[in-house]
């Protein structure tokens, strides 16, 4: 179920692939400038840094899951339907480790935002 919610998302957010791209490589461009400078403010670091990740993660969270495996079929042969269970194992691996990753971002997204208050 998890891999067809996150499969389904990806198909709606699929327009903003490319915003996605222009996002992060200017948010990235900005976070090198920024750090090659010695009196750049750290809230416009840390905030181009946080949105550089948050574009390369929606880049590759709507790459990763435009396509799935199909189903497990019952008709197909023994080998056929193996080999479909471990992609689909695979990609919900893949899927939970997005999450995971997901999750770890609002977190440094919030520290950022934070530190970058003060």
């Amino acid at each position: 179920m998890l891999l067809l919610r996150l499969h389904r998302l990806a198909v709606v957010l699929r327009p903003l692939l490319r915003l996605c791209r222009l996002t992060g490589f200017a948010a990235a461009a900005v976070a090198m400038v920024l750090l090659l400078r010695d009196d750049a403010p750290t809230a416009w670091l840390s905030i181009a840094l946080g949105l550089s990740l948050w574009a390369l993660m929606l880049d590759a969270f709507i790459r990763l899951f435009q396509a799935i495996p199909p189903p497990v079929l019952p008709q197909d042969n023994f080998l056929d339907r193996m080999q479909t269970r471990v992609q689909l194992a695979l990609y919900h691996l893949l899927a939970i480790a997005v999450v995971l990753m997901a999750v770890a971002l609002v977190a440094m997204s919030v520290k950022l935002a934070s530190a970058s208050l003060r």
